[in-house]
């Protein structure tokens, strides 16, 4: 449904600052990166990313939430609907707000973090 180097473009900006807010952690699970040399070229390959809560960092039973390829383009057709009136996700156009909004729809199908 999307190529992968959108895929890849959207967790990369969500790793290196859009989610840095309320993520204090993104780990491939099981470190099987399917291949990739990135985890934020991991997901369109198949594999699962675990991120760590740090709004929770001082709680021994952390939330940890896993982000799934299924996932992530769930979150960008959310995207798409509730932002872009349907149209196209362009990955040259994709900032760190718009990332963090991408993770967070895939997540918990809502902004939960402002």
């Amino acid at each position: 449904m999307f190529e992968d180097e959108l895929l890849d473009d959207i967790c990369c900006t969500a790793f290196e600052g859009g989610i840095t807010y309320w993520c204090i952690k993104a780990e491939v699970i099981d470190n099987d990166y399917k291949g990739a040399e990135h985890a934020s070229d991991a997901i369109s390959k198949g594999a699962s990313i675990l991120l760590h809560d740090s709004e929770d960092d001082y709680i021994e039973d952390k939330q940890l939430y896993t982000l799934t390829k299924e996932k992530l383009v769930h979150g960008i057709l959310l995207y798409q609907k509730k932002h872009l009136n349907h149209k196209a996700v362009d990955a040259l156009n994709i900032d760190g707000n718009d990332a963090d909004t991408i993770i967070q729809y895939a997540l918990f199908g809502e902004q939960v973090y402002a």
